[in-house]
């Protein structure tokens, strides 16, 4: 997350100008410089990197049931650590001012003035006046440069609170013995060595060979605001996010969906702390939570591939990649 951050202040001081209509030269000037283009690369596959690692830490501590052996308070600001995520990589995805991140910032600034009452006074806080213009783009640079440290702040706490009250692990490392710490100790050392080399040979393939990986056509054209983008189309990780906003014709709907996804977290934490209060009398709410919770986070994925025409083998693809992931990381 450091060397994302650092990577991120040499773009925002060397390549970044806070005028719509110029802003994606200043991007191509990269290209001008030599190994210029690996900065960027790095920028863009270290957020695919640090969501990949992010998504397969919450299934992983969800089926492990790491849950039942964890404060509260790692969990809640672990949730608001994923909210940081979702903010500061959204905000990075419209600075380049392409043509798909123009309109993408629209369409959903667009279905956030659909909430009640505060609705249109928020489409017109973010916009800063009637449209989005260049005083839109300096201040959404602006919180993207301030957010990445706030967040480091609550990483710190994060960890502060996991050792805290207690250093977790699946299963329940802190009733085993110091002896048989030492034991397994190399083993796990070799497990963290080997994910550690895979992550390394194909994080540099993607920044070196295929870094383009994430970016569709349009996001290669010039920002023209008098023009609408064919389609609309996020990065892959904000892809089932996406598919609850397209699920539905309404856009309030759309984002009611969104809020749900968030609160279906919320509500599988607050049913195991009634666990913990109410022992195993109220068990059965926390299986209707894990239901919930599951339900809400597959229904984003099938309705993606579904509504927006993706062929069913990516999806098949991803989650062999993920359980493969998944396998290694549990390897003992």
């Amino acid at each position: 997350m450091v060397l994302q951050i650092l990577v991120g202040i040499c773009l925002s001081c060397m390549f970044f100008n806070c005028y719509l209509s110029l802003n994606w030269y200043f991007v191509l000037f990269l290209w001008d410089f030599d190994l210029g283009f690996i900065v960027r690369s790095l920028h863009i596959c270290f957020t695919s990197l640090i969501y990949l690692l992010i998504y397969i830490h919450i299934f992983k501590s969800i089926v492990l049931l790491i849950l039942f052996d964890t404060h509260l308070l790692v969990w809640f600001v672990g949730f608001l650590l994923y909210v940081f995520v979702i903010l500061i990589a959204f905000i990075g995805y419209v600075l380049p001012c392409t043509m798909m991140s123009y309109w993408g910032l629209t369409v959903f600034s667009n279905i956030l003035a659909t909430v009640p009452v505060i609705g249109v006074w928020l489409c017109y806080w973010i916009w800063g006046c009637e449209f989005i213009n260049d005083f839109t783009l300096l201040k959404l640079h602006s919180l993207h440069i301030l957010l990445p440290f706030l967040m480091l702040f609550v990483i710190v706490l994060h960890f502060f609170c996991l050792h805290y009250f207690m250093s977790s692990d699946g299963f329940c490392d802190r009733f085993s013995f110091y002896v048989e710490r030492l034991v397994f100790f190399m083993w796990f050392y070799l497990r963290d060595c080997f994910l550690f080399f895979l992550i390394i040979m194909s994080f540099s393939y993607f920044v070196i060979i295929n870094w383009y990986f994430v970016f569709h056509e349009e996001s290669w054209v010039i920002v023209d605001v008098l023009k609408t983008s064919d389609k609309i189309l996020p990065e892959w990780f904000f892809l089932f996010l996406f598919g609850f906003l397209k699920s539905v014709p309404d856009k309030f709907m759309g984002l009611f969906l969104l809020v749900c996804l968030l609160f279906a977290l919320f509500l599988f934490i607050l049913n195991c702390v009634l666990w913990f209060v109410y022992c195993r009398m109220s068990l059965i709410w926390v299986s209707l939570s894990f239901c919930l919770f599951y339900m809400i986070w597959m229904s984003g994925f099938l309705s993606l591939y579904v509504i927006l025409c993706y062929p069913i083998w990516m999806e098949i693809q991803f989650w062999v990649f993920l359980l493969f992931m998944f396998v290694i990381m549990r390897l003992d």
